[in-house]
């Protein structure tokens, strides 16, 4: 069985980025940000309460199908550490907090090298 990750950090802290670069195709990911973009053209906060209430229970859902397929890679983004500790544990996932300086660090790294 493949271990789900739930990615916390402050918002603009790389969470997003880092999904990204590791995910592969076919790979389960959970971002707010983008499912909000997606259904309601609020991508950002504040977000209206029908969207917060209709995201809450997007991810449960979305939760509950990545627990009843036990062979799939999935990625849960939550900012709020607390929410995301509560939900690595319930999932039997892996936590991976990003503070957004290593990712800054990563992301410099990368640039350096592919501007050689």
């Amino acid at each position: 069985m493949k271990r789900p990750v739930v990615v916390t950090g402050a918002p603009g802290s790389g969470k997003s980025a880092w999904v990204k670069a590791i995910a592969r195709p076919g790979d389960l990911v959970w971002d707010a940000d983008a499912v909000a973009a997606a259904i309601a053209d609020e991508p950002e906060f504040p977000r209206s309460p029908h969207v917060a209430i209709m995201l809450a229970r997007l991810r449960e859902a979305f939760v509950q199908g990545v627990l009843s397929l036990p062979a799939v890679s999935a990625y849960v983004i939550v900012s709020d550490e607390p929410e995301a500790l509560a939900l690595a544990e319930r999932m039997e996932a892996r936590l991976q907090r990003c503070d957004g300086q290593s990712e800054k660090r990563e992301r410099i790294e990368r640039d350096a090298v592919s501007w050689g």
